[in-house]
Order: C-alpha cells, then structure tokens, then sequence
C-alpha cells in the first residue's frame, strides 16, 4: 500500500475516526478502571482478598487486557483508516468462542497467525501421525509463552494454552469421524473427572498447591474439552440481511428504512421497529452516562442492561422468526461452550498476570478458599465488569447500526457526536495513567 498511496476517502476516514473512539472508550472508561479498581490490587496482594473477590480481579484482569489491547489496535487500525490504509483485524470477540481453537483464531491473530505460519507448520503442522500434530501444538504454544518472558509463569501459560488445544483438536477429530462417539467419550472423560476429584478430596488433601492443580487439570481437561467440541460442534444459523439496499457499513439508509411500507393491519415494518428500538437503545445509553453522574449506585447496572436489552431486541426483530427455534437452540448450547473456554482461558491469564510464579498459586490459592466477603467489588468495579461484559457481547446487528448512523451524520453532527465523546471520556478517566499492557513486551 506504501508503494501506491491509496486515495483518502471520506467514508473510510469516518469508519476511521469512529474507530478510534471505540479504541478510546475500550481503554480510558473499562480498562484503566478494571486495572485500577481490581485487578491490580488482587495480584499484588492477593492474600488480603476472599475468594469472591479474587475471581472479581482474575475476570477483570481477563476483561482489561482484552480491552486494552483491542483498544490499542483499534487506534491503530482507526487512524491507518483516516490516512486510506487497511490494516488487518487483530481481535475478533475472542471471548465468544465456543473451543480454544477458535479462540486463537480470534485473539491477537497478527500473533497467533505468526506463530501458525512460522512455528508450528514449520514443526510439521497436522502432517504425519496425529500424536505428532498434538506435540507441535504444544511446542508451538511454548514457545509463544516464552516470548513474552523467561519465567515458569509464562511457560505455564503457554502449557495450559498448548495442552487445551491438543486436547480440543483429539477430540474434535474423534467426533468429527463419528458424532455418536461423542456420548461414549463423554462418558468416559466424567469417570476420570470423578477419579480425579476423589484423589484430590481423598489422598491429594496436603500434596501441596501445584500438584493439585496438575492432577485437577490432567482429570478435568478431557471432560472440558469433549464438552467445548460437543457443544460447539454446530455453528449458530446466519439470520438474513435485513435489507438489499444495505450500505457498506451493514445498515438500511435512513430513507429507505422510514418508505418501507407498513405490514397488515397498520402495524410497523420490522425493519421500522428495529430503528426505534436503536433510537431507544442510544437514549438508554444516554440516560445511564446520566445515572453515573445523578442517580443511585443501585440503578447503574439496570441502567446498562437496558441498553443491551434494547439492543439485542432490534437485532431480533430485524432478523424475524426464520429459524428462531434453530438459532435459540444453537446460541444456548454455544453460550455453555463459551462459558468454559473462557474459565479456562482466565486460568490461563493467572499465570500470564502473576508477578511470579508463587504469585499464580497464591491466586489459586485464595479461589480454592471459597470464601464470599465482597467488601471490596465495589460499584466502580461491578460496573466496570458489567460493562465490559456487555460490550463484549453486544449484538452485531446494532453495533453496525451505530456506526452506520454515524457515517451517515453530516460534518457538524460528526463533530458534535465526537466533541460529546471526548468530554464523556475526560469525565471517566482516571487520573493515573496505565500504559499499554503490550507496551511491556
């Protein structure tokens, strides 16, 4: 692209420019805050933490270094856009994969790909003997541990990654060949989870931290991984587009939404009720930014569900009841597979995060307690990890929507969305500045 500098257009400049506020609001009002409110506290000292309040700090460690990084990138990919570039994406919702796989397809892919294309088909790849597939896989994902750093933290990291996906990519072959072996696999993975719990709860009592954690991990994983390729085995029905006259940005221009005529008996479009819907999404919006600021501490997280309740509501409505038994049936069974890759994947992120390794047993430590005392997931930090949540998992439909609007704002309105947006962001910043959790690499 450097050798012939592309044309700079004003629509891409926009997404551009859109996109940079994204990467801000990522970093300035979720990140920063999960960083300072929890996460770091609960690494530094995790000894003083209950086990509620531990976990809090291990998700919200997981959150902010999603949303640091994706944020990091989005300024980046942002301000390529206004100049005419493209740039590759670097982050895909990683947290809404349903196996670990599909995780690294979704997670620092201009890592991830790298480590694909240099190490491990260099290594071989999935060519030869299966077994010699799973030990690349595990090379592979050590050496990107020990790229980050020289110490058994990272290595760790890099063998809970590399050993998940080993064990993913067996069973997803096993079933693949045959899906009633599923059952018979299933089967067998929770008799050796059950052996496995006995030995811990029986004999394993005082063998120590690590070696509890070995065995929990070598008797659980077959179990959690035959459960992540079962249930993620059937990819979710892609509902229609809405319309054909659908822009580039993925939304029905404004005219063409409000000429679309209404269905029997009065009522409206689909398509026109998913704009109110949006419309109402935006004011909620508006009204929880309001309720930092007015309104009771109890009210910030219905506040913000609301938003997303709106918002799942249009994209629903948009896409009508074709297939709406398939898909519900489809998402319930993908959001159990992704609850567990992400519980394995914020296992993984202890040992990313932890200063030491002793640092990472501590936490675990402190998990195993199970002790429930909150005094210290205060309202900044609930809202914080509600938020991040829900931006995680904010419907597609609607996030295009919004972007789509703003493209399609005149000069002035742009400026005034994004005047609005700086003093917003000014309002939510912390007065301590964290850098760029990448920065240390």
């Amino acid at each position: 692209q450097l050798a012939s500098p592309p044309p700079l257009e004003l629509d891409k400049a926009t997404l551009g420019l859109f996109r940079i506020v994204v990467g801000l609001f990522k970093k300035i009002a979720l990140a920063d805050a999960l960083a300072l409110a929890i996460a770091d506290r609960v690494f530094e000292a995790p000894e003083r933490y209950s086990s509620l309040e531990v976990a809090a700090g291990v998700v919200g460690y997981a959150l902010q270094i999603y949303l640091d990084f994706s944020a990091y990138s989005d300024i980046a990919i942002g301000s390529a856009q206004v100049l005419g570039f493209d740039m590759p994406e670097n982050f895909r919702t990683p947290y809404r994969s349903s196996n670990l796989q599909e995780f690294w397809r979704r997670w620092h892919i201009s890592l991830s790909t790298w480590l694909r294309d240099y190490l491990y088909i260099t290594l071989g790849g999935s060519k030869g003997a299966p077994w010699r597939t799973y030990v690349n896989l595990i090379a592979t994902m050590l050496l990107g541990g020990l790229w980050h750093g020289a110490s058994w933290a990272f290595i760790v990291w890099g063998a809970l990654h590399g050993f998940g996906l080993a064990v993913t990519r067996f069973f997803q072959r096993a079933t693949s060949r045959d899906r009633g072996a599923a059952g018979t696999l299933l089967v067998r993975c929770l008799v050796i989870a059950a052996v496995g719990i006995a030995l811990l709860r029986f004999v394993l009592d005082d063998a120590g931290t690590w070696w509890q954690l070995l065995v929990g991990w070598l008797c659980l994983t077959p179990l959690w991984a035959v459960l992540t390729a079962w249930l993620g085995s059937d990819p979710v029905p892609e509902p229609p587009r809405p319309h054909a006259q659908a822009a580039v940005s993925g939304v029905v221009p404004w005219g063409v939404t409000w000429r679309l005529r209404p269905l029997a008996g009065g009522s409206l479009h689909p398509q026109q009720l998913a704009e109110l819907l949006r419309l109402g999404m935006c004011g909620a919006a508006i009204g929880f930014l309001a309720s930092l600021e007015l309104a009771p501490h109890e009210l910030w997280v219905p506040a913000i569900l609301l938003v997303w309740a709106l918002a799942i509501a249009a994209d629903v409505v948009e896409h009508g009841a074709a297939d709406a038994g398939a898909r519900l049936v489809a998402l319930l069974r993908r959001a159990v597979a992704t609850t567990l890759v992400f519980a394995y994947v914020c296992l993984a992120w202890i040992f990313f995060r932890a200063t030491t390794f002793d640092n990472a047993l501590d936490v675990l430590r402190r998990l195993a307690a199970l002790e429930l005392d909150h005094a210290n997931v205060v309202p900044l930090v609930t809202i914080a990890l509600v938020t991040g949540v829900i931006c995680h998992l904010f419907p597609d439909g609607s996030f295009r929507w919004m972007r789509g609007r703003f493209v399609a704002l005149p000069a002035w309105g742009q400026g005034l969305v994004l005047a609005a947006a700086a003093l917003v962001l000014r309002e939510l910043a912390h007065t301590k500045i964290v850098p760029f959790i990448y920065f240390q690499f």
